[in-house]
């Protein structure tokens, strides 16, 4: 509870350009974001169904996993999706220092541009876990840190209907920032009903990086 609560301090004291865990005010959308990827088998499998239901979404990578399948990054960039950082090798952020991190994040640059030509400046801390040292350091080269407020824990669902479930219980609402990931299957299997359910209530969908302004 006290980590939520300074989140959502934080959330209010510091400029959307720096720290954000929800939409801006009065906005009529959501964004749904994804952790952990690029995976060779989840993440064409959840940008089918994107596609399919035409929507956009944000995908905070990990560098190691970039390296190892750029084609679905090409992919990922090609259909309109936004990508940001996601490190490159999701380490524990207690065992990470600042000057890693920033490494950590410059090697990813370099594979993001080498294979779409684009440098991001939306960040994703792993687990969320960031140090005011850390934040200054990611604030100083441009990043802007993205959380989240509605995450239905899909990692730890044991099977599509759990999840379905919990979306039911908190379904999506305007301004939310929806954590989910595209290393594990259930995601897309979800999505269909997530989007669906969303729409009926008049909800769009948008990408981060037309909110981190």
């Amino acid at each position: 509870m006290l980590r939520q609560n300074l989140r959502r301090c934080m959330g209010t004291l510091l400029p959307r350009r720096r720290f954000m865990i929800d939409g801006p005010p009065g906005a009529n959308a959501s964004c749904l974001t994804f952790d952990d990827g690029p995976h060779p088998e989840y993440t064409p499998e959840l940008l089918d169904v994107l596609a399919l239901l035409d929507v956009k979404a944000t995908f905070f990578v990990v560098g190691k996993h970039v390296e190892s399948h750029p084609d679905i990054v090409q992919r990922m960039h090609s259909e309109g999706h936004t990508i940001g950082h996601h490190t490159y090798s999701h380490s524990d952020p207690r065992r990470t220092t600042s000057d890693a991190l920033l490494q950590e994040l410059q090697r990813t640059d370099r594979l993001l541009d080498d294979i779409v030509q684009i440098t991001p400046t939306i960040f994703r801390p792993p687990m969320g876990k960031l140090s005011i040292g850390k934040l200054w350091a990611l604030a100083r080269v441009g990043q802007t840190i993205v959380l989240w407020n509605n995450d239905p824990k899909d990692f730890a669902r044991p099977n599509v209907n759990e999840l379905r479930a919990r979306l039911r219980r908190r379904p999506i609402e305007p301004r939310d920032i929806v954590l989910m990931h595209d290393n594990r299957p259930l995601a897309a299997m979800a999505l269909p009903e997530i989007i669906d359910r969303a729409r009926a209530d008049g909800i769009a969908f948008e990408t981060v990086s037309n909110w981190a302004v």
